[in-house]
């Protein structure tokens, strides 16, 4: 029982390292923003084919660290790294792209990322909105926190799918020529002590939203009737005066074509029955 127990110990100890490999932490919170951060959390940077300033990391898990006490905990399915023109090597814009969300996860996040750095939720709402009634549009970004150094942001894509309809977009720029312009720095921040756990808050959120389904409705169109056109010709008053119209002429010329014939065999026979009586007498 005891070398169980042992066996059971060991295991623990040597998948609790692996377990914790998964989370891969990138640490901002000091204000450094170089690509030595990726590599000592071992994020290879990938370039990006025919964009110099851009590369990509793979997708996973991610914790990532930010001035003011502000930690992200994202399940990303890939991200980009926009390399600071001005600063070889320097980050000047992190993007973290999750995976395909349902409508309940999608809000989910949404709001619960304004509430915590209090944005405005008025455009939200109608983005969701119109996402909901079918509407194609593609792009919710008012989700920023421009007064934070780093600047922070969340933006929203449509898929145009009904199941998974979003995904989601989490920023994180260092644009010193922004910074400057608004007078935000690392110690103006005013967002504070924000932790924001993305397994957490879709626990129990179904991964699908559940769409009606819709029965056809098949439309049956019936056969034409065949259209006759009449001909403008004049209709007769009924149908005794079509009739005589039509056949009378026809039963009169037959029956004076019959009295002629008949005449004419009766004056054959007159005339040869007086001839016999006229020779019988002489």
């Amino acid at each position: 029982m005891k070398n169980f127990e042992l066996f059971l110990f060991l295991c623990a100890i040597i998948s609790t390292p692996i377990a914790a490999a998964e989370i891969k932490t990138l640490d901002f919170s000091g204000g450094e923003h170089s690509f030595s951060v990726f590599e000592r959390a071992d994020v290879e940077l990938k370039p990006f084919k025919g964009i110099r300033y851009l590369r990509t990391i793979d997708g996973g898990t991610y914790r990532i660290l930010l001035p003011g006490n502000i930690e992200y905990l994202l399940e990303i399915e890939r991200g980009e790294v926009r390399n600071h023109l001005e600063k070889e090597g320097y980050v000047n814009t992190l993007k973290l792209i999750t995976r395909r969300l349902s409508l309940e996860a999608s809000k989910k996040l949404a709001y619960t990322f304004h509430q915590q750095f209090n944005l405005d939720e008025s455009e939200l709402d109608e983005w969701f909105e119109r996402l909901e009634s079918g509407d194609a549009y593609s792009r919710y970004g008012k989700g920023g926190v421009g007064n934070h150094y780093p600047r922070m942001g969340m933006g929203l894509r449509t898929t145009f799918g009904k199941e998974q309809p979003a995904f989601a977009i989490f920023s994180v720029s260092w644009d010193e020529s922004f910074s400057e312009r608004w007078g935000t720095s690392i110690k103006s921040n005013r967002q504070l002590n924000v932790s924001y756990d993305m397994p957490e808050l879709l626990e129990g959120v179904p991964e699908f939203t559940e769409v009606p389904e819709v029965e056809p409705v098949i439309v049956k169109v019936g056969q034409p009737e065949p259209v006759i056109e009449e001909k403008a010709t004049s209709e007769p008053e009924s149908e005794e005066a079509a009739e005589r119209v039509v056949t009378e002429p026809i039963e009169e010329d037959v029956e004076l074509s019959s009295n002629w014939w008949l005449w004419l065999i009766s004056a054959v026979v007159v005339f040869g029955g007086l001839g016999l009586v006229l020779r019988r007498k002489n």
